[in-house]
Order: C-alpha cells, then structure tokens, then sequence
C-alpha cells in the first residue's frame, strides 16, 4: 500500500467530461479558501487530500483504497499532476483505478481507460519480473488553478502483513490519513518515525473494528542537496499487522525471527553439484591457505554475470536465491543468487558463511522496525581466522569473526566494503545466532587518491605535460567502473575531466594498470592545454597551478540550510611541478592555506626550487553528517577551499 507518485510516459488524450459514479468526496474537495500554513508556503501545489484504507476480508485478503487530490497553483506544479499504483501481478489485482481533473470552474473531466499506462515498475532493474506499476500522467491536461484527483482499488493476496504509510511529501497536505478496517483475531501496531505518535480513532462492530490515523496541516518536506535520505526527515509510519494464527500472512516481530525463519531457505539452497566441487578443487590445489581459497571462490562468485529475473514476489520469491548449483551452471544471477553460489562454493572447503542483507544506498534502517522491506541488497559475511586483519571484518559476539564481501560490487576488491555499505545496518541469516549488525566503516586511508602532475610551461602559455594517479579502496572502484564498464569509454571521459579546467586540452598516451594483488587501479595519461597561462604582451604569464578537480562553487546549494548534511569520503593527496620558461621569475605566489575542521582538512602550499614551482595539496573529507546548527563551519571550510583553488600564480619576465 505504500503511496509511490512517479513519471511514466505520457499517456494520451484527455476524455470527455463524465460525473457518473464518482466518489463522493470528490464533489466538495475545493476548499473556499487555503489554510494559513499553505498560502504561507506558497508551494506550487498542495495536497488537499491522501487517503487510504485497507479492509481485511476472507482468507486474509486485502484491498486497499487510495486517493489523492492535488491543487495546482502553479507552472511548476504541473508535474504533481501524476499518480501512479504499485503492484504484484502474482497476487495484486488492480480492480478500479480512475483520475480527474476538476478545472478552476468545477468542470470535472474524468480520464478513460486507454489514458493509462501499465508497464514494468521503473525502480525494478530485472529482465523478468512480477513488479508492475499502473500510471496516469496529466501534466498537460491541467492548468493553473486545476485539481487532479485519482482514486484506486487494489487487491491484494501477498504473504506479507506491514504496510507503510507517508504522512510528508514535497508539496504540503492539508489531511493525510490511513485507516484499517479488519475482523476478530487481528490487530495493528503502528510505529511512527519522524513524528509524535498520531492518536487512533477507533469504533468497534459487532464483529470488525475501525481505525483511523489522521494527520493535517503538514508543511511540504524542502530536499535540499547532501540531505539525509527521506525516511529520515519525513514524516511517515510502519503498520505492523498481526494476523491470527491460521492466516496466511507472516509476521515476524524481531530480528532474530526474521533470521530464524529465512535460514533455514538459505542454506538448503546451497547445493553443490559434482561440477562445483570439481572447479573449486581445481581452483584452490596450490592456495597457501585458507584466507587465499576464500579470495579465490570469492572473485569466481564475483565473476558471475549480473542478470536479475525478480518473480512470485508477492509469495517471497525477492527474499528467495536461485539453487547455487543452477546459478554455477548457467552463470548469472542477482546480488542474493551470486552470495548463495559463494555460500555453496565455499561449502565444498568447510568454510562457513552467512547471508547478509542490506540496504545499498543512502536510506537508513531502524532498529525498531524489524521488517525485511528496509532492505533490498545481499552480501555474505564469511567466517575467518581470529588472525585475520581487515576494516572489512566485524567481531560477531557468536559467530566470530566475519569477513564482509559484496560479490555484486564487481569493482570492489576481496577485503574492500562499497562505500554504499558502510556505518549501515545488516540483518545476519544464521539462525537463532543471528540478528542485525553494523557494517564497519573503512578508514580513510584506505581509500586514498593520489596524483602527481608535472608539466613545462611554454612562453606562449601552452602547457605539456603528464599525470599519474594511483587509486585504492573505493576510489580505486570508481576508476575501475569508469574504464571497464561496457559502453564507457575511459579514454573520451578523462579527456573530458581534463578539459573541465583546462579548455581545449588534448590527451595523447593513455595507459591503465589494475593490480588486483594490492587493489590498486593506476592511470598514467600525457596532455597539453594550449592556453593554460595567459599571456600578457609576453610580460607576464598568469595561471592557475591547481588545475583539476578545482572547484568555483560548493555543492550544497545557496537557500538557508534547513536539512543536515551528509558528506561523503574524499582522500586527495596531490603533487604538481611546474616548470618555469626561461627568461621568467615569480612575480606573485599565492600564500599557503590550512584547514582544519571535526569533518576534514585542506592544505595547498607553494615552493620554488629548480626553476619549478611545486604545489601540494590534500584534502580529507571524513562521511558524517553535519547538523544544521554547524553548517556555517563546513560552508565556510568550502568557500576558503575554493578561494585557495583559485589561487593564480603570476610570472614576469625577467
């Protein structure tokens, strides 16, 4: 039931006006006049209404009532003109789905079948799957001062039983309310996040009881750039709904459940075929010991083709690998498919290893809410000797020590953790052992940058020269996915980085080296930048020496900060030499600069020595999240950064 409003292609031509049969709250959804809390906003559009109710009927089936209606008070507001229903066709159907759109005279127009769209849903990366998705798009059918207004009835046959419910978009609501309306034998237990705890309004029949949760006067959510993930900052809640023992529905109320009940799938889909155990014998005969036979099962598993066919996802099939011994043979498989083959691979050795589930991105899990829907990636934590060192390890209280690897992270070398991964929460499958963990964060050195520039500067103010940079950790990952990803094209991409700062550059000799030993991704390229001083009546030649990756403005965007900032990890250590055409000295080198803050530093400093000028620069950007009320420091750590980037170095000639 969670409210999803997205763009999808637009659908056709709106249809004749038609008032029959339509809801009745639809007739006086135009209010005489806006709240107070609105008109101050001055949004582009506010929800006048967002509903939903879900009647628990007969063998345990849901159907749910949405509606929606948005006033449109703007331009800008027309892309609110949009609504779209998730479902799963396995178990979902959709058995009513209408829109209107009211004009600013009260003319009610109502959309046609044919005006919607039903496809594939968007957030679903798969060549198969059971996730779909019903759209109207009524952008160009609105107008300043319209209202589009939809109304869908779903039902629904799924084995799960918690919903969730947002109470705060972008646009503010003048009433949001969800409402359930179930038999004897069952209960909700809500869990509100971002917000008080709204009080239900309950009324009970003789065999069914009524509750509503209503929220109003909700001010739209301002996204500002480096904000926490939504569920983070939005108001919203989690529907936990406790069925009665013979339901169909599953439940499980605690992270040890969860872990108790998906095991025991796990492992009984580790198979190993006579083929497996053939190729990891013959892949791990000269391994000096067992760290090196994890590496090397580890790499195979991470080899595998990522190919991702989602189906019966309303009867758990998403929570569900292929057999590994399938996954070996046909080579490919999905994030959870490619950690049950290495499950199965390492089995032949009498290694241990235990799915972890994640979330891979920005959005936060929340301990009080055990709920596999908080996340959507798997990786494996692989039993290890006590001897063992790595950042990407944890200290399990039961299990031992545990080796985090990705084997979806192609680019991630064996002992790296995605920086999509890191300081999150995963749910350990290992049991009555199992539960949720934190994932380690890697320290900053670990994923380090860094470049060395050197190049002669002509009297005309053309410039020659070379660069070399050597990456590690996760910045070694993100040069990795540019040069070997299929499509990309490294060499047009770097050419384009360097041309960022230095308009017209041409590259010549590009050469790469990926060390899979260290983990290390080297770049070694040859350019020339035919105006990188300015040459002034071959006097004076002006340049800026910090010449890539400089920056003229911060990301963080100019309106007041209203949202906290998350930063991400930046390591830059780097060295330039330039040298100086003969026949001029300095006239003027920039002063040297420090930063230092709780969240990072910055350092650039100039010397002369040899007819050269050397620059250094480091920058250290730590991942934290920076409160609002310790913003002015960071804005004013990146105005200082890009002042001392701009820094212009003037030769005269002598």
């Amino acid at each position: 039931m969670q409210k999803i409003l997205v763009t999808f292609l637009f659908l056709g031509l709106l249809c004749s006006a038609s008032a029959a049969r339509n809801p009745a709250w639809l007739k006086d959804i135009r209010p005489k006049t806006l709240p107070q809390f609105v008109l101050d906003e001055n949004p582009d559009a506010v929800v006048l209404r967002d509903s939903a109710k879900t009647v628990i009927g007969a063998r345990s089936v849901f159907t749910t009532t949405t509606s929606q209606a948005i006033l449109i008070r703007n331009i800008d507001g027309f892309t609110a003109a949009r609504a779209s229903i998730p479902y799963t066709s396995d178990t979902d159907k959709i058995l009513s789905f209408r829109a209107w759109v009211i004009s600013p005279k009260g003319k009610v127009i109502t959309f046609h079948k044919n005006d919607f769209v039903d496809a594939i849903a968007s957030d679903h990366k798969n060549i198969a799957t059971t996730a779909r998705a019903r759209s109207i798009n009524a952008r160009g059918d609105v107008k300043i001062g319209s209202i589009f207004a939809f109304e869908a009835v779903v039902e629904n046959k799924d084995i799960f039983s918690q919903d969730i419910w947002r109470f705060q978009g972008p646009y503010p609501m003048v009433s949001s309310s969800i409402a359930y309306e179930y038999p004897d034998g069952w209960r909700i237990e809500p869990v509100f996040f971002n917000m008080d705890s709204i009080p239900v309004v309950e009324t009970k029949g003789k065999k069914s009881t009524h509750q509503t949760w209503i929220s109003k006067s909700i001010p739209g959510l301002e996204f500002q750039p480096y904000s926490p993930a939504s569920n983070e900052i939005a108001r919203w809640a989690a529907f936990n709904i406790v069925p009665p023992e013979k339901s169909s529905r599953k439940l499980y109320q605690s992270w040890k459940e969860i872990s108790e009940k998906r095991t025991p799938t796990y492992d009984s889909l580790a198979v190993v075929s006579p083929e497996m155990r053939e190729t990891v014998n013959e892949l791990t005969a000269n391994s000096s010991d067992t760290l090196q036979t994890i590496k090397t099962l580890s790499e195979l598993a991470q080899s595998i083709n990522y190919i991702s066919v989602a189906l019966d996802l309303g009867k758990g099939g998403g929570y569900k690998p292929r057999p590994s011994n399938e996954v070996f043979e046909t080579n490919y498989g999905d994030c959870k498919d490619k950690t049950n083959l290495l499950h199965g691979l390492l089995k032949v050795k009498g290694i241990d290893l235990y799915p972890l589930i994640v979330y891979s991105g920005k959005t936060k899990i929340f301990e009080e809410w055990p709920s596999s829907k908080q996340f959507n990636h798997c990786i494996a934590a692989i039993k290890i000797d006590d001897s063992f060192s790595s950042p990407a390890t944890i200290d399990h209280p039961d299990l031992g020590k545990l080796l985090l690897f990705d084997p979806t992270s192609t680019f991630t070398p064996f002992g790296d953790l995605p920086s999509s991964l890191q300081g999150s929460k995963g749910l350990i499958l290992a049991g009555d052992k199992g539960g949720l963990i934190t994932m380690p964060r890697i320290p900053l050195d670990k994923s380090l940058l860094k470049r060395d520039i050197e190049m002669e500067l002509l009297k005309n103010g053309r410039a020659y020269g070379k660069i070399k940079e050597v990456s590690l950790g996760q910045a070694a990952r993100l040069e990795r996915q540019y040069a070997f990803t299929k499509d990309s094209d490294y060499a047009q991409l770097t050419k384009d980085w360097i041309a960022e700062n230095l308009p017209g550059a041409e590259i010549g000799e590009l050469k790469t080296e990926d060390d899979k030993a260290t983990g290390n991704f080297t770049l070694d390229v040859e350019f020339g930048a035919p105006t990188f001083a300015k040459n002034m009546r071959n006097v004076l030649l002006i340049f800026k020496p910090v010449m890539l990756n400089r920056i003229s403005a911060h990301p963080f965007g100019d309106e007041e900060r209203t949202q906290p900032v998350d930063i991400a990890t930046y390591n830059l250590d780097e060295s330039i030499k330039i040298y100086i055409p003969e026949g001029y000295e300095i006239s003027e080198l920039p002063d040297n600069v420090k930063l230092e803050e709780s969240f990072g530093s910055y350092s650039l400093s100039f010397e002369l020595e040899d007819n050269a000028i050397h620059v250094s620069r480091s920058i250290k950007i730590h991942p934290v999240r920076i409160p609002t009320d310790e913003y002015e420091a960071l804005e004013s750590f990146f105005k200082n950064r890009i002042k001392a980037d701009q820094s212009t170095v003037v030769l005269e000639r002598s």
